[in-house]
């Protein structure tokens, strides 16, 4: 699993993440090459260059931003040629849902069940 951020790509890369650990709960695990990435200066999160979209591929790729980041990333030819992206089994969230896993509390994370689980099983599916 990848999580991505636009515009500067962020990928998880720490396994103590409040999000890493919700989607490890469902099965989910983040790559080696995540994990391999060093931390800057949010916490949990390596900032990647767009060269580098192609080492992020996974079984599942999630993705979230605002203001018409996430746009600008999905436009990108590196992103558009992910495995992921291109068997379908991409997951774009918007900013909220996203927070309902990186921020849990337990109305965040009844809606993360109610609402992300589902897209997850779907791109799972496919």
């Amino acid at each position: 699993m990848t999580g991505l951020v636009a515009p500067f790509p962020y990928v998880v890369n720490s396994t103590d993440d409040a999000g890493a650990k919700f989607l490890d709960q469902l099965g989910l695990t983040l790559t080696p090459f995540a994990t391999a990435e060093p931390v800057i200066n949010i916490p949990g999160r390596a900032q990647i260059s767009t060269e580098l979209l192609a080492d992020t591929d996974a079984d599942l790729t999630l993705a979230t931003s605002s203001n018409g980041a996430l746009e600008s990333l999905e436009q990108q030819p590196t992103f558009q040629s992910l495995g992921a992206v291109e068997r379908g089994v991409y997951v774009p969230l918007a900013p909220t849902l996203a927070q309902s896993i990186t921020f849990p509390s337990p109305p965040s994370l009844d809606r993360a069940l109610g609402q992300v689980v589902p897209l997850l099983d779907s791109a799972a599916q496919r």
